[in-house]
């Protein structure tokens, strides 16, 4: 896509970004499930012709993973999983020769609205920082990895237009991963500390 909005004036979708979001896990000894929503944001602007675009994502993961390494205070881990965005992307430029909204309203050339899918495969690693043998506790998260496109991709569609000769992309991605959140420990019968395996 990148290519297509150069050649028509637009500024380049950006390599790089910053998502938020939250997600849930469930852990029993070594493995981990999980799920997570990801919400994104970026802007870009061309400053010579003032065209610009506007790219608006939501991601989901699920990610498995694996604790080969547990202490009291933290765990090292590997995971994969399943991983999939959905990006909105809007392209606009200046209008000319507008009288008044409703003449602009009427023609709406100045924006194109387009949508795509992606999925991928996560393959990656990280610590957790926790205290293990505390019912409930806090702890901090570092993740990194890459995702692993499936397949070539899909096809860029709108919900407003038919075209043909869409460029096809997959957004394979390197990624590194913050998380804050509580840990509590689920125990059937009496209370006891949490086992170290």
């Amino acid at each position: 896509m990148n290519s297509i909005l150069l050649e028509n004036g637009y500024p380049l979708i950006p390599i790089g970004g910053f998502n938020y979001g939250v997600g849930l896990t469930w852990r029993l000894n070594r493995f981990e499930l999980g799920a997570e929503a990801l919400l994104g944001n970026q802007s870009r602007t061309r400053a010579d012709i003032n065209s610009r675009i506007t790219r608006n994502t939501t991601t989901v993961n699920i990610p498995l993973k694996y604790h080969f390494v547990i202490k009291e205070k933290y765990s090292v881990f590997a995971l994969s999983g399943w991983s999939g965005t959905q990006t909105n992307l809007t392209a606009s430029k200046p209008v000319t020769n507008t009288s008044n909204i409703n003449s602009l309203l009427l023609n709406p050339g100045t924006s194109v609205q387009l949508e795509h899918l992606s999925t991928g495969l996560l393959l990656g690693g990280g610590i957790a920082i926790h205290r293990l043998q505390q019912d409930f506790t806090g702890g901090f998260i570092v993740k990194f990895g890459y995702r692993l496109p499936f397949h070539n991709g899909f096809e860029w569609e709108s919900r407003f237009a038919q075209f043909t000769n869409s460029p096809i992309d997959n957004f394979s991605y390197f990624f590194l991963q913050f998380e804050i959140g509580i840990f509590s420990n689920y125990k059937k019968g009496e209370l006891k500390p949490a086992e170290l395996f």
